[in-house]
């Protein structure tokens, strides 16, 4: 009796990328688990209705490749997606980072009124000085004394 190798049935090539089918119409919402160097997980708000949803304890795949602003999200942003099956889960297309109105609102507020005020500049975020000499280092502002 002769022991099949692994060189009489050689295995058939994976495909490099899996083909990609839409499954929702419309985009959907969530939060993002977690998030590595290019890839996470995101929670969706509702259940998404399909036979492969139960695959990855139904976390929606998101590759950092597949987000609009092509910056890498962080646990617990909010954002919205169109959700795709690929034959290994389901996944997420078209990710748009969706900032909360409030909290949006008011960092912007705070960061212009920082940086209008001269302790920061837009590019660095960094203590500048104001020219008149007494701040080099911000320690002026933060209580230190002044060199």
């Amino acid at each position: 009796m002769v022991a099949a190798s692994w060189w009489l049935y050689p295995q058939q090539p994976q495909p490099r990328f899996r083909s990609r089918r839409r499954i929702t119409p419309s985009r959907r919402t969530g939060s993002v688990l977690h998030f590595g160097r290019h890839y996470g997980w995101i929670a969706p708000d509702a259940a998404i209705d399909h036979p492969e949803a139960y695959k990855h304890n139904w976390k929606v795949y998101v590759n950092l490749k597949d987000v609009s602003s092509g910056e890498a999200l962080w646990g617990g942003a909010r954002v919205s997606f169109f959700a795709y099956c690929d034959g290994d889960g389901i996944g997420a297309e078209e990710v748009h980072l969706e900032a909360d109105g409030d909290i949006a609102m008011a960092c912007e507020e705070a960061i212009e009124e920082v940086v209008q005020d001269g302790y920061l500049r837009p590019s660095k975020r960094r203590p500048i000085a104001t020219g008149k000499g007494e701040l080099t280092n911000g320690a002026a502002h933060r209580g230190g004394a002044v060199a």
